[in-house]
């Protein structure tokens, strides 16, 4: 204020000096040129040259066909904004690849704006520090990219020192930070080195990182000339985990990230490409889906396995196919067994004789992909192959099996049809001593079964399953539906509607006089009544609350387990409410006071469909009624066959745990009745049905025990 430096100006002039790149040695490295400016040049045209330049140690094999094709797509996707899926062999150096795209694409300028997407923040976290490493230890970045690695070699590593870093007293904004990278911009850079108009300014780029589980809409920074810069390269490096690939929810949930929030990061004159180089875990997860043409066009999926076929497919004759099957599976496996037990190389020989006509007509698609102690990628293969069939497949094939138990192969309508028994519609069989109804409410009608039961053993049998209101016809679809809830009930609104037709509909139920083979009569114990559907949860409680049967009508939810949920009815917490830690069934509080029951529709599907594939003389079977009518006919069950086998289980696993998703399978085939039967199954525990053999609970139970021990010896 009086034209005299303060302490503390002189000071902050002091720091200023000290933060400045010109006052160091790194000054004469930065504005020299660089060691090779033509090798600059030739790298920065082509991401192959710079890959085999800068990352020779990192590419020290040979590229394969795969290589060279996800290289040409990485330098599409940088250079045209164009996006592409590739599925890859595990362990064939995408991840490196996209490492390297990355630094490539930043250094050169052929982007402002790079975002690096992995499948979890863990990932994520593990490519910025292996980027870090190479920006500043590359010896040969640092020679021929003078301008822009040696202020990061300056910063040490440290975010504190980068943000405070000025060339010329001027900032150069440079941000070391633990989820972005920004490199240097030298101010008026070109007065002090005029070999960089030969390249151009490329520097002062942005390299983001994030998840698929992280927030990426809305990705943009503001430049400090006041412009806004959107992401111009996105490189989403196996965006699945295997848990997720597994669930369908997880996966319909990034495939819609990857289409929304990825696919319009840009801007609209500079559109962002993205590049998905991936590997298949399970048949329809999403890098399968990427695959398809159908489905995702925009990406123009390129799937390669590690073998172009397996050694027999494609042989001359039958005999020769045989041949060189049994030679891999048997002779050549029991040697190379023996190999890992006695730690010899027997088998290496066995290959080598016999290698002219054991690999077959098959190809390897990277042949200097082998171990030291192996003789061609081929064999190698075939030893994954013979440690793990179906990781091979998955992992190395891109070609993997459908996530399911065991295995369990889908039920089909035959199957469902034969296991009718002679026994007529709504007979009771012999022995049976509970009979459940559920009803599922669509806008048009009530998809309805009647199922009787032997309490002390699970077992079943659907006695009735049809559509209400009648369409006086044994198949119909819904969409096929003419005679309508509303038809019935023209002067109605459709909740006052479906207040009546469910009155008529559980009228007509209890009209009917259910007996035995011997003639006995046997009662209806409950109806349970779909609470789930569009706006008429309120309705169907109303109608439980208030109707004269009220004692034994439920309303009923599904409640949909995924591995990383606790389970519905949780051994570890006490209840207040009735409920069934075997049955995962819990009744929930609501204003009407009703029964409104909650149930685990995945773990009651599983056991339905376990039922179905049970011989029908066992004690946990489902049988259906087959016995021919009053008129002699016997019954036409296709539709409830097909509703049946309408859905798919899919293993998932996560948290320790596994468990079988429902989805439906065959794409427009109603499934209303499966949902009617699972109801019966349900409300036929609350009744008090015994759950047999039940795996999941004595599970559930001994982790309860075991946590119980150990708070005893602690105490």
């Amino acid at each position: 204020m009086n034209g005299y430096d303060t302490g503390a100006d002189r000071k902050q002039n002091l720091r200023r000096r000290a933060q400045d790149l010109a006052n160091w040695d790194y000054y004469e490295r930065i504005i020299k040129r660089p060691d090779n400016l033509d090798r600059r040049l030739e790298c920065s045209k082509s991401f192959q040259t710079f890959c085999e330049t800068y990352g020779a140690e990192s590419f020290s094999l040979a590229w394969s066909p795969a290589h060279l094709e996800c290289i040409e797509k990485i330098e599409a996707s940088t250079l045209k904004s164009e996006s592409f899926a590739l599925a890859l062999p595990r362990g064939s150096g995408k991840s490196t690849l996209c490492h390297w795209a990355m630094i490539w694409s930043l250094l050169n300028g052929h982007v402002e704006y790079a975002l690096y997407v992995a499948a979890d923040k863990g990932a994520s976290s593990a490519r910025l520090g292996n980027i870090k490493t190479t920006l500043r230890f590359n010896e040969l970045l640092a020679e021929d990219y003078p301008e822009i690695i040696q202020p990061i070699k300056w910063c040490n590593g440290e975010a504190r020192k980068a943000g405070g870093q000025m060339f010329h007293e001027e900032t150069t904004e440079v941000r070391w930070g633990s989820d972005r990278l920004i490199f240097p911009t030298l101010q008026k850079f070109e007065d002090y080195a005029p070999w960089i108009e030969n390249v151009g300014n490329g520097f002062g780029g942005i390299l983001d990182f994030a998840s698929m589980e992280s927030g990426l809409r809305g990705k943009a920074i503001e430049k400090p000339d006041g412009s806004v810069i959107r992401p111009q390269l996105a490189v989403v490096d196996d965006p699945q985990t295997r848990e997720s690939a597994a669930s369908p929810a997880q996966v319909k949930k990034r495939m819609d990230i990857l289409a929304g929030d990825i696919g319009y990061l840009g801007s609209p004159e500079r559109p962002c490409g993205v590049l998905v180089p991936t590997t298949i875990v399970y048949e329809d997860d999403l890098s399968d889906q990427l695959m398809d043409h159908e489905k995702m066009p925009q990406y123009k999926g390129i799937r390669y396995g590690a073998l172009d076929k397996m050694p027999w497919e494609e042989a001359d004759t039958p005999e020769e196919e045989q041949k060189i099957t049994d030679w891999w599976e048997n002779e050549y496996r029991e040697v190379k067994r023996f190999d890992l037990l006695d730690g010899t190389n027997h088998a290496n020989k066995l290959y080598e004789d016999n290698r002219h006509w054991a690999d077959g007509k098959t190809k390897a698609l990277w042949e200097e992909r082998k171990n030291e102690d192996e003789i061609s990628a081929i064999q190698n293969c075939m030893n994954l192959y013979l440690r793990d069939q179906e990781a091979f497949f998955a992992e190395f094939m891109n070609q993997p099996s459908p996530v399911q138990i065991g295995m369990k192969v889908k039920l089909k309508t035959e199957d469902i049809l034969n296991r009718q028994i002679n026994i007529s519609k709504n007979t009771v069989p012999a022995g049976f001593d509970c009979i459940t109804v559920f009803a599922d409410i669509s806008m048009k009608c009530l998809w309805y079964s009647i199922v009787a039961f032997k309490k002390n053993s699970f077992k079943g049998h659907i006695m009735n399953a049809g559509v209400w209101p009648d369409q006086s016809k044994t198949y119909v679809t819904l969409s096929g539906v003419k005679r309508t809830i509303h038809n019935r009930y023209p002067d109605l609104e459709y909740s006052a509607a479906l207040i009546s037709g469910l009155d008529d509909f559980v009228t007509e139920v209890l009209s009917i006089d259910f007996k035995d083979e011997a003639g006995n009569s046997v009662n209806v114990n409950a109806i349970g009544i779909d609470c789930g559907w569009g706006s008429e949860h309120e309705t169907v409680l109303q109608f439980c609350r208030r109707h004269v049967h009220k004692r034994m009508l439920f309303p009923m939810k599904g409640w949909g387990s995924t591995p990383l949920k606790k389970p519905l009815v949780d051994p570890e917490k006490k209840h207040n409410v009735p409920c069934s830690l075997a049955g995962q069934w819990k009744m929930s509080p609501n204003q009407y006071g009703v029964n409104l029951i909650i149930s685990d529709s995945n773990m009651w599907k599983s056991r339905v469909d376990n039922a179905l594939r049970a011989p029908l003389d066992s004690g946990s079977s489902l049988s259906i009624y087959g016995g021919k009518d009053a008129r002699g006919r016997t019954p036409n069950l296709q539709m409830l066959a097909e509703q049946m086998t309408a859905e798919e289980g899919v293993l998932v696993e996560g948290g320790g745990r596994k468990i079988e998703q429902w989805k439906v399978s065959v794409v427009g085939r109603d499934n209303h009745l499966f949902d009617t039967v699972v109801g019966c199954y349900v409300l036929a525990c609350v009744k008090g049905a015994e759950v047999q053999n039940d795996v999941m609970s004595q599970k559930l139970r001994a982790k309860k025990r075991r946590k119980k021990r150990r708070r005893y010896v602690q105490e």
